[in-house]
């Protein structure tokens, strides 16, 4: 085996490194469900190997020189498939410690299998997870290709007395992000369709773990650094919200 592995290597490889930690069933039962922190609802929703292969990978067109960037990064299962399957550095970040600290423990898992079969490459080189506020992270400027499972309300509507509208600030980062960075994620984000090109599409049944049914799904290509009013047409800048 050599990294980059193959779809179905990876898998062979995957379960073996969750048995590892008790199973699949048994690490997303311990980290599951609704957590408030800061104010804010955080829901985990795990998301499966076809979604990830068939809807981040060949739809985003992620190669092996891209930097890609899970938000909330949970047990960090995407950011390993990506790593595993395409070879490029993948970075996640999550807020809460207890799915970050498992994340941790299944990368170390997925890289003492390869250890066992003597393959070559491991993940810790190019994988980087990291427990934190993505709000407060400048390392997103770096990304060519970022995953946001911004599901539904979890972080349009943030409690009473938060200081904090996530998606409003994911939307700010993005004016500062390179020309051409792609973006995927679960829920439109209506701050930023002025200058952000929008291509939706409905995922397979079955590809979350919180619903079988197919989900929308939205991809964003960061195509300029002004927008137009649609009115007046003049040209604003990103910091301008209204013309």
């Amino acid at each position: 085996l050599q990294i980059p592995l193959s779809y179905d290597q990876f898998n062979a490889v995957m379960k073996l490194a969750y048995s590892k930690l008790g199973g699949r069933i048994s690490v997303e039962s311990n980290i599951g469900g609704s957590i408030h922190l800061n104010g804010v609802k955080t829901m985990y929703g795990g998301v499966m190997e076809g979604f990830i292969e068939k809807q981040l990978v060949q739809r985003l067109r992620i190669g092996k020189d891209d930097y890609f960037i899970d938000i909330g990064s949970g047990i960090a299962q995407v950011c390993i498939q990506i790593a595993a399957t395409i070879g490029c550095i993948s970075y996640g970040i999550e807020i809460i410690q207890s799915r970050h600290d498992i994340g941790c423990k299944l990368l170390n898992a997925f890289d003492s299998i390869l250890d066992e079969v003597n393959a070559k490459g491991r993940l810790k080189s190019i994988v980087k997870l990291v427990h934190g506020d993505f709000a407060y992270d400048n390392e997103l400027y770096n990304a060519s290709k970022i995953f946001f499972n911004n599901f539904g309300k979890w972080f349009e509507s943030p409690d009473p007395g938060s200081q904090i509208d996530y998606c409003h600030e994911f939307c700010d980062k993005i004016k500062r992000m390179k020309m051409g960075v792609e973006i995927s994620c679960l829920s439109p984000l209506v701050q930023a369709t002025h200058w952000l090109h929008q291509t939706t599409y409905k995922s397979n049944s079955n590809d979350f773990t919180w619903t079988s049914h197919p989900v929308d799904v939205y991809i964003y290509t960061k195509i300029s650094d002004t927008w137009t009013c649609d009115k007046c047409t003049y040209i604003n800048d990103l910091d301008m919200e209204y013309c």
